[in-house]
């Protein structure tokens, strides 16, 4: 882990969760039942956020996964913890990841709406499509 991020890891980590860092697939990390977050090594901006969003599952309770909140809308609610943490944290939250998140989301409402779940959430459409979440369909 890279020093200067050492901090922020420690203010962010939910209490009782371990951390561990590997080699994995670049903005691909894992929140377990086991109270364990696995991500890639973080040692820079784009690792940050991915640990952060794994972090903001565990804090929007997302772990329970009794399907009371769509995949859809934790993906969003996740994006937005780590964007306010990167920020409130002083660091620029990185664009490729960003747009990464924005793609996921996107994905799901997709699925969603194929499903016949229509999501008209005004809120998670504009952070997917930006400014043509009206004609997102």
């Amino acid at each position: 882990m890279k020093q200067e991020y050492k901090d922020v890891v420690k203010r962010h980590r939910p209490a009782g969760y371990t951390l561990t860092e590997r080699v994995m697939p670049a903005h691909y990390g894992i929140t377990v039942f086991a109270r364990g977050i696995t991500t890639e090594p973080i040692v820079s901006r784009e690792a940050l956020f991915t640990f952060l969003h794994e972090c903001g599952h565990v804090h929007c309770r997302h772990i329970s996964h009794d399907g009371q909140i769509p995949d859809w809308r934790e993906e969003y609610e996740a994006d937005q913890y780590a964007i306010k943490a990167m920020r409130a944290e002083g660091y620029a939250v990185p664009r490729e990841r960003h747009k990464y998140g924005q793609k996921i989301v996107r994905g799901l409402i997709a699925a969603a709406n194929k499903k016949g779940d229509h999501v008209d959430d005004e809120e998670v459409l504009r952070y997917a499509f930006g400014r043509y979440w009206r004609n997102h369909k």
